[in-house]
């Protein structure tokens, strides 16, 4: 037990140090062209000496990188919490709403991608600004339509929508309750889950037990 801990938590530590490493890099790089970009676009047509624009071309990309890689733990902070909220959520669902979830995202990233043909038509007609510009618009429509989808497809439960119009052919198949099924409780849990199909069937054999035991003298059977 204690080598299995011993290895999860080296696991976890790696997992940690990769994660930190790629935001790093990436927030880095990205910083690096921006600078690179700012240099190019602004501080290269407001200086006319040949030695300050040579210092700036290569001061501008460095303080972008310095900066990315300082954003870069705020990022991968962000990134963790958000990913913890969307695993509780996922957790909390249904696997009816999961699957709806799924085909809802899918669809939204579909959307997503016609639009960026559009998008990009009108845009890049603006030069390199224009194509920054059309980036940034379809990630952020991508998100949206990507959610959008994600809640509308979860709030649909495919499974009893698949059973309501006759798509499923072992919808139909009936499913007889034993007593301790009852007793256990949680048989409301399992059918709101979608994974039973079907008419659920209490037989009268099974009543008289239920009664038996709550009119039992014993309080343990009772309860």
């Amino acid at each position: 037990m204690r080598s299995v801990r011993h290895i999860r938590i080296r696991t976890a530590t790696f997992s940690g140090t990769l994660l930190r490493f790629v935001f790093a890099a990436v927030f880095g790089v990205t910083g690096f062209l921006l600078g690179r970009e700012a240099y190019l676009h602004l501080f290269s047509l407001h200086f006319a000496n040949e030695a300050m624009q040579i210092a700036l071309t290569i001061v501008s990309p460095v303080i972008g990188a310095l900066i990315g890689v300082a954003l870069a733990p705020v990022a991968q902070s962000f990134f963790e919490d958000e990913l913890n909220a969307v695993e509780n959520a996922i957790d909390r669902l249904a696997p009816a709403e999961l699957a709806g979830g799924a085909v809802g995202l899918i669809v939204g990233l579909i959307v997503a991608f016609l639009i960026k043909n559009i998008l990009f038509e009108f845009i890049t007609v603006a030069g390199r600004a224009g194509s920054y510009i059309a980036i940034l618009l379809y990630i952020i429509i991508s998100v949206f339509t990507a959610y959008l989808g994600a809640r509308v497809g979860a709030k649909q439960r495919l499974v009893p929508l698949a059973e309501s119009s006759g798509l499923s052919s072992v919808g139909s198949n009936p499913k007889i309750v034993d007593t301790s099924v009852i007793v256990d409780g949680r048989i409301t849990e399992i059918v709101e889950s979608g994974f039973l199909e079907g008419p659920l069937i209490l037989p009268r054999f099974v009543l008289r037990e239920l009664q038996l035991i709550a009119d039992s003298l014993d309080s343990i059977k009772r309860v």
